[in-house]
């Protein structure tokens, strides 16, 4: 159960998102920087070698997927983090308090991502008319509605609403050809939705 209450705004949420991917910006750029010393020959950490860039990569690659909002990105953060800092303390060191702050923030991104998709949920995107191959468009019945190439196969025909719902999801660009139906003049979708 998230902790956040329904009526959370989206700014404590994002607040949260953000701090989650910095912290892990921040730990990547920390483990990056002691492999580079370490390799320079300056040993601030024993035991710390070149296959550490793999872990600050990781931990960067979460961190971009939490910049953009991934609930997956955020809970294999934090499970990573944590498993990491125990297999650390069954090593034999002592916990780091710096991890544990970073597993916070990584458990509160986790949860801020969770609320975040339960706030602004995905629209389904419209099914598509059964498609044909064609390498040029083939002539249009007549009927009210236009035509999309994707793919190099022409669907539809679609309403100027449907047309919008496939702009807003990303089935269909701006930049997408598109014909009204009953004609052979393809042109830009943005040439008919600005």
């Amino acid at each position: 159960m998230s902790s956040y209450p329904q009526s959370q705004t989206t700014e404590t949420i994002e607040k949260h998102i953000k701090r989650a991917w910095i912290a892990a910006v921040v730990s990547a750029s920390m483990t990056l920087l002691l492999v580079l010393l370490s390799i320079g020959g300056i040993q601030i950490i024993p035991g710390l070698d070149v296959w550490a860039i793999i872990d600050a990569a990781i931990i960067a690659g979460f961190a971009f997927g939490i910049y953009r909002r991934s609930r997956v990105c955020a809970f294999l953060l934090l499970v990573y983090a944590v498993f990491n800092e125990v297999y650390m303390i069954s090593d034999g060191n002592k916990p780091s308090p710096l991890r544990i702050i970073f597993i916070y923030y990584y458990f509160r991104g986790f949860l801020a991502a969770i609320a975040y998709h339960k706030l602004n949920p995905r629209r389904p995107a419209p099914s598509l008319a059964p498609a044909t191959p064609v390498s040029q468009p083939p002539p249009l019945p007549k009927c009210n509605g236009w035509f999309v190439c994707l793919e190099e196969q022409v669907r539809g025909p679609f309403s100027i609403e449907q047309l919008n719902a496939l702009l807003d999801v990303g089935t269909i660009r701006q930049d997408t050809q598109c014909c009204p139906e009953g004609t052979q003049e393809w042109q830009p979708l943005s040439a008919v939705i600005p």
